[in-house]
């Protein structure tokens, strides 16, 4: 951010710029906003939102709570995705050994490859590009990559739920029954957690980004991940296709939380602000 001229013979240059903090020669903080939230406080007064002098914001994590109502397409997309899922499971047996019956060296090669980026490469990457965006101190990109990762941690978080509760075999326990289930046993097939992070992953960012190669790589490759698991028997077809409907369901909908429809959305609303890591600094509810 570059130094706004001098007001009122003091010199009010940023502190930081990274992290958005100004301050005027008699060490004042210009970057908190006044109790009554008309504008910026300098040693000199206040200056208004309004004015060209006036630093902009920075970029916080917000929560639009008015976005948790299901909303029409919310009711849709889940019906149809119940829907898809109950027709493919009573299929499942077929559908699966039909995918597993052209076995290859190329497959079994593609299917090894392809397994991390369900796993390992989300979870890893999520953590590295968090701590990346903090230490770069850049604060558009470090709130971005908070809305990816809380995106990917919820679409997680209720496969979890769902895998405990349903308790469904995977087809090298049970290979001649797609059909058994035992609640809290420890079996955990449905749905699958590899297509769920692999596709949440790919809605998040592709909410977060403009470029079009994004969605135009991320979305077939969350479905080789999902293909990899069946291919390699640790899922049923429902498995990965329930995966993929929550991974990319959950994060949509985060991201609508987490974002909001518009910067003026009007409902409820709570900003965070870390002041580092694990270090929650302020939190304010607006209305």
């Amino acid at each position: 951010m570059a130094a706004g001229p001098a007001l009122a013979g003091e010199d009010a240059a940023p502190a930081d710029s990274g992290r958005r903090e100004w301050r005027t020669s008699a060490g004042e903080d210009a970057g908190a906003a006044d109790s009554a939230g008309v504008g910026w406080r300098t040693s000199a007064g206040v200056i208004p939102h309004s004015s060209p002098l006036a630093p902009s914001p920075a970029p916080r994590l917000e929560f639009h709570l008015d976005e948790l109502r299901p909303r029409r397409r919310d009711v849709a997309y889940v019906a149809a995705a119940t829907t898809a899922c109950a027709l493919i499971a009573s299929q499942d047996r077929e559908l699966t050994d039909r995918a597993t019956a052209r076995d290859s060296q190329t497959q079994r090669d593609l299917a090894r490859i392809i397994r991390p980026f369900g796993h390992e490469v989300v979870v890893g990457g999520a953590v590295a590009a968090w701590g990346g965006a903090w230490l770069a101190h850049r604060d558009a990109l470090f709130a971005s990559v908070q809305r990816v990762d809380l995106s990917i941690a919820s679409a997680s978080v209720l496969t979890f739920a769902v895998k405990r509760i349903v308790g469904r075999k995977r087809p090298e326990d049970s290979p001649g029954d797609a059909q058994v289930f035992d609640s809290f046993s420890g079996h955990d097939t449905f749905p699958s957690g590899h297509a769920t992070l692999a596709f949440a992953a790919a809605a998040a960012l592709d909410r977060e980004t403009s470029s079009r190669w994004v969605p135009a790589v991320a979305y077939p490759l969350a479905g080789l991940v999902a293909w990899s698991r069946v291919h390699d028997r640790k899922h049923w077809t429902s498995d990965v296709v329930a995966g993929a409907a929550i991974g990319f369901g959950v994060a949509w909908k985060a991201e609508d939380v987490l974002r909001g429809r518009a910067a003026d959305t009007v409902g409820a609303r709570v900003e965070l602000e870390a002041g580092g890591p694990g270090t929650l600094a302020a939190v304010r509810l607006r209305w």
